[in-house]
């Protein structure tokens, strides 16, 4: 019974001690996974949109952010911010009812202004 009591006792040590070596593992992989992504820099892309005839400032336009699911919406007063950007090339594209869509090719290696003008469609 005691040889019993022995391997049963040995048995759940190792168990407990191999969970927490596992957990161990884990917390680590979290933090070095969590520093990493804390030190990529990231940019953030803002503007105005504007009717390229009249000069108003357009409200409601979907900017995007093409190759990535980021999307921006203007304000009453044309500003969109598409934040926390991965420094790269990309295309914004505006796209608004009755507008046609523009696109422009954008180098985003630090934070950025970019106005864009939207023409009616004819």
């Amino acid at each position: 019974m005691r040889t019993l009591s022995a391997i049963v006792l040995s048995t759940l040590l190792f168990v407990s001690v191999s969970a927490m070596a596992e957990s161990d593992k884990v917390e680590s992989k979290n933090s070095a996974e969590a520093a990493a992504s804390a030190s990529m820099a990231t940019v953030s892309l803002e503007g105005r949109i504007f009717d390229e005839v009249t000069g108003e400032a357009l409200a409601g336009v979907a900017v995007k952010l093409e190759g990535t699911d980021k999307v921006a919406y203007t304000d009453f007063d044309g500003n969109y911010s598409l934040g926390k950007v991965v420094p790269g090339a990309y295309s914004i594209s505006a796209s608004f009812i009755s507008y046609e869509k523009v696109t422009m090719q954008v180098n985003a290696n630090g934070s950025a202004n970019l106005n864009l003008n939207m023409k009616t469609i004819e």
